[in-house]
């Protein structure tokens, strides 16, 4: 049974009205911030390879590039005043740098090579000879993350975000 022309116009139309419905209502989900949160996780997890590859200049860690990266990402990671907290680390050319970023509730520490270790600030970052490093480890609600890269060159994060008492961890 063939359709007539008209009836052909009719169903593209609804067609269109549908696919409009859906975009509407997608675009609003979104903005209504379910699973925003949760994003900048997976957005710190896509970005900070591309920041440590820009930081990499002539077989060395430029550690500015890396603190700019941090002090943006946090910036925009909590503008809309969202509970998002993150950490991370580098291990490149002999260079161990080691960033912790809005993260309430973390304890950061890292663990020196001559046997000594410190609890890290929060909104801090770190520049040493890997060398001086054994250990930079972050505690968040009672489980302990280790954050030192297995080999160099490497690069680990931790990232929280808390969306209505639902937590969501990322630990790469």
């Amino acid at each position: 049974m063939a359709l007539s022309r008209r009836a052909q116009v009719y169903i593209f139309a609804a067609l269109v009205i549908c696919v409009l419905l859906y975009s509407l209502y997608a675009e609003s989900a979104s903005a209504s911030g379910v699973g925003r949160k949760y994003r900048k996780c997976a957005e710190l997890k896509r970005e900070l390879p591309r920041a440590v590859d820009y930081a990499v200049r002539d077989g060395w860690l430029d550690p500015d590039v890396l603190s700019v990266f941090s002090m943006k990402f946090s910036e925009y990671a909590t503008a809309e005043n969202e509970k998002v907290g993150f950490a991370y680390a580098v291990l490149f050319g002999g260079s161990f740098y080691g960033s912790i970023n809005e993260c309430s509730g973390c304890e950061l520490i890292i663990y020196y090579s001559n046997g000594t270790a410190s609890v890290v600030p929060n909104n801090r970052s770190y520049y040493l000879n890997s060398s001086e490093v054994s250990g930079f480890e972050i505690v968040f609600n009672g489980r302990n993350y280790s954050l030192l890269p297995e080999s160099e060159p490497g690069v680990r994060s931790f990232c929280y975000s808390e969306n209505r008492n639902d937590l969501q961890i990322n630990f790469e």
